[in-house]
């Protein structure tokens, strides 16, 4: 299952990477977008649907990350297994109405039609593999280069408390702490970010020395059906 294990988590850092790249076009296109057409109301519409999409990304990036997170501690080995043998007995199911289709299509045109798009479907395969190999590599070297302190702290934290390193979620190996938010420390250029993350909004603090720590941003996590701003 290990294996299985690691090509889902591959597969969560590309759509991860995907709708990052995403939304950095979309906002590049919302900054530009005034420049580039005269028409005011064409402007606001256009303003009004980029600030959705990447609203709504945002959600989707978490959702991803906080996934990553808990195929990465254990939390979906169940649902892997599950997963494992549903997609057995779909693929069980495709090969005989394969096998049965194969003797039925005897036609010239037909067999034409069936190579051309096999052929564009193992190419989509290996560029898939080819993203595959690239991230999970990336994310090997993320998890050699994880500070040995952070690593003996996660052995000791609750799953829903960790670190945020190098953009990835690190959550401790313990059970759960109920009704708590999702904490996780970052440290940059000496300032102490604390993410939180519950049901209904996420905040960040920033903490300096031995200073309290304090609130720099909030934000709601419920997406709304029409958003003016971003």
């Amino acid at each position: 299952m290990e294996q299985h294990k690691r090509q889902y988590l591959t597969e969560i850092q590309v759509q991860i990477s995907r709708t990052e790249k995403a939304q950095e076009r979309d906002r590049e296109t919302l900054k530009e977008l005034p420049y580039l057409v005269n028409n005011k109301e064409i402007v606001a519409k256009k303003t009004q649907e980029l600030n959705g999409n990447i609203y709504r990304r945002i959600t989707e990036i978490e959702i991803l990350q906080k996934r990553y997170a808990d195929m990465s501690s254990g939390l979906l080995d169940q649902e892997i297994t599950q997963g494992l043998t549903e997609q057995k007995a779909i693929q069980t199911v495709k090969n005989s109405t394969a096998q049965k289709k194969k003797k039925d299509d005897i036609h010239e045109n037909e067999d034409k039609r069936t190579n051309m798009f096999s052929k564009q479907r193992k190419e989509d395969d290996r560029q898939l593999e080819r993203d595959k190999k690239y991230f999970y590599k990336q994310y090997c070297k993320i998890v050699d280069s994880i500070p040995e302190y952070m690593a003996e702290n996660l052995k000791t934290m609750p799953n829903n408390k960790g670190y945020l390193f190098r953009q990835t979620w690190l959550l401790g190996s313990q059970a759960e702490e109920p009704g708590q938010p999702t904490v996780l420390f970052e440290k940059v250029r000496g300032v102490m970010k604390i993410h939180e993350y519950d049901q209904w909004e996420y905040r960040l603090y920033e903490k300096v020395g031995k200073e309290k720590k304090k609130l720099v941003l909030r934000r709601s996590r419920k997406i709304k059906k029409s958003i003016n701003k971003f």
